[in-house]
């Protein structure tokens, strides 16, 4: 019990001084070594995005969940993780843990990792 008293307080401290611990979000996205893929989807058309462009669709989406089967764009089968959308008849965006952990750490999906 007092290690973990004694560990808060530490961090606390830290915060107070201004000192910056690096966040999970962020080690993540440095950890991973892939390239980010971003495609957008739309009646069954799907291409390829960069990462900015990808980032600022990916912020008006709505909601964000897992995906595992592979999505066909440009000729390629690529495996993503994310599908974000807003509803029917709407754009989706289909998004890898890189280009997701890379948006977030930017601040595109609703705080900034730093």
């Amino acid at each position: 019990m007092n290690v973990a008293l004694s560990l808060t307080a530490i961090i606390l401290f830290l915060h107070l001084l201004g000192v910056e611990v690096p966040t999970v979000g962020k080690a993540q996205y440095w950890l991973d070594t892939g390239e980010p893929i971003c495609i957008a989807n739309f009646e069954e058309q799907s291409s390829l995005l960069d990462i900015s462009s990808c980032c600022y669709g990916l912020q008006m989406q709505l909601r964000c969940e897992d995906w595992e089967e592979p999505i066909l764009a440009e000729g390629k089968k690529l495996r993503v993780n994310k599908r974000c959308y807003t509803g029917e008849g709407a754009v989706e965006y289909f998004v890898n843990m890189k280009a997701y952990n890379y948006c977030k750490k930017e601040g595109y999906l609703g705080y900034k990792v730093i």
